[in-house]
């Protein structure tokens, strides 16, 4: 993906070869351009090329500190003339002179520019699957101008849930795509043989995929009202390390669900996104359930304080018996309306 970075004066050729020359460039980074030029005419050029080119496809990052002579005064104007594909991203840096802008803005400026190149899974647990893996990576391929695959890891991980979740035959898909982009790997080999042997106990044992353990009740709005909105929440796991969160329950229809955000706890040490979820409600209590990456359900069985608190205890559910002598850790849940 052929990308030019440009600072001030550097950031004028950048926009002068969007504006003229668009095939040679997919990406580009500007840092406080100098789009004061000639009574702002770069800007109306770039405006005008993209405006003339629906079609067009690239990544514009413009990062600014200080300076209102780069894209400050006509950012609205871009958005509204930019081209389904050409996405577009602004990044203010504080505290940086116009001299010293590069060095913090070119490292910003490309992680936004690539910011959707790793699996939004490692975020997002809804997008843990092979069609949204697949489709994030047909939309990046569209957007660099070759074909990019999805890493590795991102399939064995998909194919450790699935088989945790004893849904083997989602799990050996997984595999499959694997084997046909990455032949012979030893990686994809070892988790194969984990999968089977998995699989093979499962038919022994005669067990079956997990499912969840909450019987589904209507909720109506009157039952829901009490625990609608946006929550800060506080995991702690005795003995482990307390786990800060954030929580949104809401209503569908006759559903009410919640939607749980994990802080810090990632792969990479960011938030970590939990796929919605249906709770039961039955007066002040209600009870839920999600899926354990290592197996099982986990399920949390909450109540309604007096103070207008939410607390409640985590318990795993649908897996296998616990070794003789093993106490599972206590998980306790406590949410304050934020």
């Amino acid at each position: 993906m052929r990308t030019i970075i440009g600072h001030s004066l550097g950031g004028l050729v950048a926009m002068h070869a969007l504006a003229t020359a668009p095939s040679l460039f997919r990406g580009y980074l500007t840092l406080e351009p100098s789009l004061w030029w000639d009574a702002r005419q770069p800007v109306q050029s770039v405006l005008d090329s993209l405006r003339a080119r629906p079609a067009a496809v690239g990544r514009l990052v413009a990062v600014e500190g200080t300076s209102d002579d780069g894209w400050n005064p006509d950012w609205t104007a871009l958005g509204k003339v930019a081209p389904a594909h050409f996405r577009t991203s602004f990044i203010h840096v504080e505290n940086e002179s116009h001299e010293n802008l590069p060095y913090r803005g070119i490292y910003e400026g490309l992680a936004s520019l690539f910011a959707d190149y790793m699996p939004a899974m490692r975020h997002d647990l809804s997008r843990a699957t092979l069609s949204a893996l697949e489709a994030q990576y047909e939309s990046m391929s569209h957007d660099f101008g070759y074909n990019v695959n999805p890493p590795l890891s991102a399939f064995l991980n998909i194919a450790n849930r699935e088989a945790n979740q004893r849904r083997f035959d989602s799990a050996r898909r997984a595999l499959a795509m694997a084997d046909s982009l990455y032949p012979g790997s030893p990686d994809t080999k070892s988790f194969r043989g984990g999968v089977e042997a998995a699989a093979a106990e499962a038919s022994r044992s005669g067990l079956k995929p997990v499912e969840s353990t909450v019987q589904f009740k209507p909720a109506t709005k009157a039952e829901a009202e009490p625990f609608l909105g946006r929550w800060d929440v506080v995991v702690r796991v005795v003995p482990g390390t307390p786990m800060n969160g954030a929580a949104v329950f809401y209503q569908r229809g006759d559903t009410l669900f919640l939607a749980f955000t994990a802080r810090g706890v990632a792969i990479d040490g960011g938030d970590l996104i939990e796929p919605p979820t249906p709770v039961r409600v039955e007066g002040t209590s209600i009870i839920w359930d999600r899926e354990n990456a290592g197996g099982e359900r986990a399920v949390t069985s909450a109540h309604l304080t007096a103070d207008g608190r939410i607390e409640g205890e985590e318990k795993m559910a649908g897996g296998r018996e616990l070794p003789a002598g093993f106490t599972p850790p206590r998980v306790t849940i406590e949410m304050t309306r934020h």
